[in-house]
């Protein structure tokens, strides 16, 4: 087995704290496809197809598996064609919070996404809890009627974190969404909307009903997908599952967040070829976790450092294994180049330099032991290099 230079940590990100509530998940499409889903359609024939629920590769992250919900085929004449899943989860009978991340494939969409107390919902009128975007991209909620969210606008292409807050025995509900460039935070955008079905009953379906509309009114074309389902039962709970509460901050490069856990690795070496290859190793515990790694040489030398490696590349290889999972070269060239830069903002990370030969990615791990290599896309190439995992929250 090859000798390299090894960087151990342990980003074991799990709550450990007591003093924290916890998600459980409910579904991550990991594996078991759609086991457990109800799936529906109305009417039963619709012209030109009716839609489906699939288990898909994430067209957006690598490495992840998501469902895929397609509206169909509008009906003929006035009929609208529905298409619907819902997913049981524990019977949340005070407050709890029920997390989930969406992303449009494209902007023509009339989803609603919520909650229910139905055992088999048929109808706009099941949801008791409603987010809901239609084809102009805004977001609406259900408050007596329907609410359209000022300002708000959502992206196709990205993904977007949803926490639905319940309080059953007041028969209401908070929204609270991040994702795009106009939530880059957590932000509450409904707070003690009515449930529409006026129950006071348990809430113990995740619910979610897509229309294509008619052949006089046509609404959705394109695919929603969804992924991490997750349910806190304990209360209020914003912020992503298995990640760092939402309040704790890394203290320095390496630190602790007083909750049990390592919220990142970073470390400066030289990165040499063969045997004196850059290597970081970590562990992920309990839940899948979604982390920035990077592999940073030219813009460190904006900070005084000299021989740095000209055109790093990282690659991370699962425990044990020899063939990499994930690999980048110029960090601007990705298709998370986006969310790299907002991701290094919100963790206090320095920027990279715009059009720089740094890499980087952003990804979603499972639960597992990992390896990240920082070389070279040069042959032979060496140099001083900074190598970095950071927790996404």
């Amino acid at each position: 087995m090859k000798k390299t230079q090894l960087l151990a940590a342990l980003l074991s990100l799990s709550v450990a704290s007591a003093a924290f509530a916890e998600f459980e998940a409910v579904h991550t499409f990991e594996t078991g496809g759609t086991d457990g889903i109800t799936f529906g359609t109305s009417p039963i024939i619709a012209d030109g197809g009716n839609g489906s629920i699939t288990v898909i590769d994430d067209p957006y992250e690598a490495g992840n598996k998501v469902l895929e919900l397609t509206p169909g085929v509008f009906a003929n004449g006035t009929d609208t064609n529905n298409t619907w899943f819902d997913l049981p989860f524990p019977a949340i009978a005070g407050k709890g919070t029920v997390y989930t991340r969406i992303a449009k494939k494209g902007d023509i969409v009339d989803i609603v996404i919520g909650t229910t107390h139905v055992a088999v919902p048929a109808a706009y009128g099941d949801f008791s809890s409603i987010f809901r975007i239609e084809a102009d991209t805004i977001i609406d909620y259900h408050d007596g009627s329907y609410t359209e969210v000022a300002g708000s606008s959502t992206e196709a292409g990205k993904w977007y974190e949803l926490w639905i807050v319940i309080d059953t025995p007041a028969n209401t509900y908070d929204l609270w969404v991040k994702g795009g460039n106009v939530y880059p935070t957590a932000t509450k955008i409904a707070s003690g909307a009515d449930f529409r079905s006026n129950s006071t009953d348990a809430q113990n379906r995740f619910y979610a009903r897509m229309t294509a509309g008619s052949a006089l009114s046509p609404k959705a074309i394109d695919n929603m997908l969804f992924d991490d389902i997750y349910v806190d039962l304990s209360g209020e709970n914003i912020s992503t599952p298995g990640s760092t509460p939402v309040g704790t901050t890394p203290d320095g490069n390496i630190g602790s967040v007083g909750t049990g856990y390592l919220a990142n690795i970073a470390t400066r070496a030289f990165a040499g070829t063969g045997d004196q290859v850059l290597t970081a190793g970590f562990v992920i515990r309990d839940n899948p976790r979604r982390v920035l790694i990077r592999g940073v040489g030219p813009t460190l030398g904006g900070f005084g450092v000299a021989g740095t490696i000209v055109d790093p590349t990282i690659s991370v290889f699962p425990g044990g294994g020899t063939e990499a999972i994930f690999t980048n070269d110029n960090w601007g060239d990705s298709s998370v180049a986006a969310e790299i830069t907002s991701s290094a903002s919100t963790l206090g990370a320095f920027p990279l330099d715009a059009g720089s030969a740094d890499a980087a990615m952003v990804v979603t791990l499972n639960p597992g032991s990992y390896t990240v290599q920082v070389g070279s896309a040069t042959a032979g190439g060496t140099g001083v290099a900074l190598i970095e995992v950071y927790e996404v929250r």
